[in-house]
């Protein structure tokens, strides 16, 4: 979902940001790489950035920073694999809130008075901790939940 409040105004300036998102993450387990499950991270970020108006586009650039709710769900093969290879007979997997950041570069093209495109690539960087815990103890890893993010909308506004 994408939103626009108001106009850009050219300058520097407060930015904000709600990037939800998932990775699946992989993990040898007795000797065999196996989809480890799904990462969930929802970070909330603010930042600063550069907005400079060239004719109807506004172009800016920013770096967002802020705090990202990690969950981990780990999956059926995953489980199966660890309980095989350990003897248990319940395998959990937890995540790691963690600081996320993501430098972003945005345009917004005016169609008309009402009807808007934006187009946003950035990269987000961020790396909670991952533990698979079990009777016979617990094995946290780090890790690299980084994502190259490319978002594209139009937007019409109401106002």
């Amino acid at each position: 979902m994408l939103w626009r409040f108001g106009t850009p105004k050219p300058g520097w300036g407060f930015h904000w940001g709600l990037n939800w998102y998932a990775v699946k993450l992989e993990r040898p387990i007795g000797g065999t790489a196996i989809e480890l499950g799904e990462l969930h991270l929802r970070p909330i970020m603010a930042g600063y950035g550069y907005t400079k108006d060239i004719h109807k586009y506004a172009v800016t650039a920013a770096v967002l920073g802020g705090y990202a709710f990690g969950t981990m769900t780990i999956s059926d093969p995953a489980a199966a694999a660890y309980r095989r290879t350990l003897g248990v007979s319940s395998v959990e997997a937890n995540a790691t809130n963690t600081i996320a950041l993501k430098p972003e570069i945005g345009v917004w093209y005016d169609l008309t008075k009402k009807v808007f495109v934006n187009l946003n690539a950035g990269y987000m960087f961020a790396r909670p901790d991952v533990s698979i815990v079990s009777a016979a103890g617990t094995d946290m890893r780090k890790a690299r939940a980084d994502q190259f993010i490319i978002k594209a909308g139009v937007v019409y506004s109401i106002f």
